[in-house]
Order: C-alpha cells, then structure tokens, then sequence
C-alpha cells in the first residue's frame, strides 16, 4: 500500500494510465489503517478520503490528487448504482464532459492521472450487484481487487515485527502517521526531480523484467494490464527504499507486489481474456439450468449428422418440454451429450445480449461446437420436427456439445500464481 503511494508520482515519468486497487474483506482486518499509511506518505490523516460522495465530487477530488495516490475508505458508502462507472471514470483519467445552458460544450474538462487506493467489506462486484449492476472487465483491471485477509490469522498482516498483537502494530503505525506525515513524499518526490531524466528506461525495462517472472508467456493482454500496474508498484517501492525513504532491505516491495498479484490472479481465475471467459460462463449457465428442461429427449441415440441419415423422433413418453429450444441426444459410447439448438432460440435466449459470432468462436475453440461443412456455425439434421417443414428435408441447428462444462476449468491461472 505504501509503495502505491510512491507509484502514483511515476505515472508522469512512464506516460502511464490511471488506476487502482482495493483491499476486501471482513471488517476489523485493518483496511482503514492500511489506507492511513499510505495516506501518511503524502499528508495528514486528512488526506485520506472516502467513498462517500457523489461522482462529480469525487471527479474534483480526482483532480486534486493528480500525480499523487488517492485512497478512498469503504466502498459501500458509495451508490452501487454509479460506483462502477465512477471506477471507470478515476481509471480513464478524465470526467464529464458537460454542457453549458446553451446545450454547448463548457470547454473545461476535469483530468488527472493517479494511482488510488480502496477499501471495503465486499468486491466491487458483490456491491455492484446490489443495484442489479453487471460488473464489467474494464471495471475489473481499472481498480485491481486483492483479498485483505494475508491467511495468517493476522488480518492485514503477515509479520508483527515484534509486536504482541495485530491491534499494538496497527497502534504503532497510527503513531507513526501521527508524528511523520508528508515526510516521506517530500524526500522521495526530491530525490525523483534529481533522477528523473535517467528513470524512465529503467523502469520500464524493471515493469518488463516484472511481468516475465508472474505471467505465462500467453497471457492476454488484460492480465499483461494489471501486472504492469503492480510492476509499477514494486519499482516504485524499491526505488524509495533505494534512496533511503523506507528503511525496507532490497527486494522487500517487489516481493509484497508479487503476493499480491499472486492474490488477484488467484481470485480471478484466469490469465486469459475476462470477456471470453463472461461468455462462456453465460452460456455454461443457461445448460446448466436449462440443459433438461427446455430440450426434448431424443430416442434414437444415433447422431443426427446430414451424412447420417438415421431417424431420430423426439420421446413421446417423456414430460411435455415448455419454452423448447431444441433437443438432446445422448451418445451411448461416449458419454457426450449434444444439444440441438433451434436457431431463434440460441440468438436470443442462449446468447441474450452476447455477439453471436464471437460466442460460436469460442465454442467452437473449446471443442464444445459440431458444424456441418458449408453450413457456417450450425449442423445440418435430417429428422428434427422442424426439418419436416423444410423442402429439403434437412433443418439447420447449433450442436453444442457437453464439453462445455470442461471450457475454462484448466489451472492455468493457479499455475501461474504458484
């Protein structure tokens, strides 16, 4: 947390985006106390902001802060119905573009560039939904989640450095803000001044050095995002303790940026693309939930390719299917299931609100898909109901197999934070 607060000045020698993190978890785990030091880094424990206000006031506050850390205490005092786009918003750098009473534009546009730093008892995401509001991936790599609990039974910490209890390190660090604030800042932001010409290259060769050692090589380029903005983190803690600010033995911040992104990786679950991955699980739910009864049992349990040309009629002994959006047909040899999806059905039920085209790629490169050739994304089948009313005889379907329920389990991201 306290090298968040040395980063925030590095944004302007890199040309680097805003962005933040925040500490989760149950209260009584010294959250506020962590933003309190960080704070003390640029000021007194009036610096230390809190979520509790509205976005245009927290877009002034943004402003103020440039160049700095902004830390922000308990995010459950802020409107769930606006907290997202208000991450975006501290993310992006820039707020409202508004108008003046003429319905042109006022001219002047509130922008900063900061790191800032966040707490609360739930994710953006569980407080988010309260609202009914979908978190998005931006939001997710904007403001950086790592759990507060350290699984040392501790809370925040991991070490009390010879102290009896979490409660007397909390209480020491509280008199440090109290007699040492701002003194930090002023001895490194000077220190940066002399040093700056020569900075920029080596940090980015450090950010560099950072990423190869927490990433595997095929890592999308959101998780390339957020390891960067820990990377920043490290440089900037172990410069400050290179020029005398901490006290810190070399290494002590890169290794403390590490943990933690090991943390965010672990929670996120992948190091692939979140977008692919909200898709797939979107779809993996509607089977999930749907899979029995909203497709009727087909009896033959021959495969209902176009080359086939087996028959295949739908069970009438089974329940009557309500809101039918297809088939399913068990292969007696492998075990694998496949779904036969009406075409209106899979757009607008299966993959509401989703691309369509996207969705199929995605199927179809975890193995979850079966085409017909010259059919694009669908299965031609000869016996279906629908096919009947066809003059051809055949009907076009999407075949989605069971292997959806293996897309997007692999350990990749697990193994990567090991």
């Amino acid at each position: 947390a306290v090298s968040v607060a040395f980063a925030g000045p590095l944004l302007d020698v890199i040309g680097g985006a805003s962005g933040g993190f925040q500490f989760d978890g149950d209260s009584s785990q010294g959250k506020t106390t962590l933003l309190q030091v960080a704070a003390s880094v640029f000021g007194t424990p009036g610096y230390l902001q809190t979520w509790r206000a509205t976005d245009n006031a927290i877009e002034a506050i943004a402003a103020a802060y440039s160049d700095c850390l902004l830390p922000l205490d308990e995010i459950h005092q802020c409107d769930p119905r606006i907290v997202g786009e208000t991450v975006y918003m501290l993310g992006n750098g820039r707020g409202k573009n508004r108008a003046n009473d003429r319905g042109g534009s006022r001219g002047s546009v509130a922008e900063w560039r900061l790191l800032f730093l966040s707490s609360g008892e739930k994710t953006l995401a569980a407080h988010m939904a309260e609202a009914r509001k979908e978190m998005k991936a931006g939001m997710e790599i904007r403001m950086l989640a790592v759990q507060a609990d350290a699984g040392q039974s501790l809370g925040l910490f991991d070490n009390l450095h010879d102290k009896g209890s979490g409660k007397a390190l909390a209480d020491h660090l509280k008199a440090g803000i109290a007699r040492y604030h701002g003194t930090p800042a002023r001895a490194y932001i000077g220190r940066l001044v002399q040093e700056r010409g020569q900075l920029g290259a080596v940090i980015r060769q450090q950010l560099t050095r950072f990423c190869d050692e927490v990433l595997p090589a095929d890592a999308h380029g959101q998780a390339h995002r957020a390891a960067s903005r820990f990377a920043l983190v490290a440089v900037a803690g172990e410069l400050a303790s290179m020029w005398g600010v901490t006290g810190w033995p070399q290494g002590a911040a890169w290794q403390a940026a590490k943990v933690c992104f090991a943390d965010w990786l672990k929670a996120r679950g992948t190091t692939g693309n979140r977008e692919d991955e909200e898709m797939l699980a979107k779809v993996r739910l509607f089977f999930e939930q749907h899979g029995e009864a909203r497709f009727t049992r087909l009896s033959n349990e021959s495969v209902l390719h176009e080359e086939d040309g087996m028959a295949a009629d739908p069970d009438d002994h089974a329940p009557k299917t309500i809101g039918r959006c297809g088939y399913r047909l068990k292969d007696k040899v492998s075990g694998v299931i496949r779904y036969y999806v009406l075409p209106e059905s899979f757009r607008n039920e299966v993959c509401s609100g989703l691309d369509v085209g996207r969705v199929c790629k995605l199927l179809q490169a975890a193995g979850a898909l079966e085409t017909t050739k010259g059919a694009g994304y669908m299965l031609q089948v000869r016996t279906t109901p629908e096919a009947k009313y066809s003059k051809s005889g055949r009907a076009k379907v999407y075949c989605i197999t069971s292997n959806l329920f293996d897309a997007g389990n692999d350990d990749a991201a697990g193994e990567a934070a090991a």
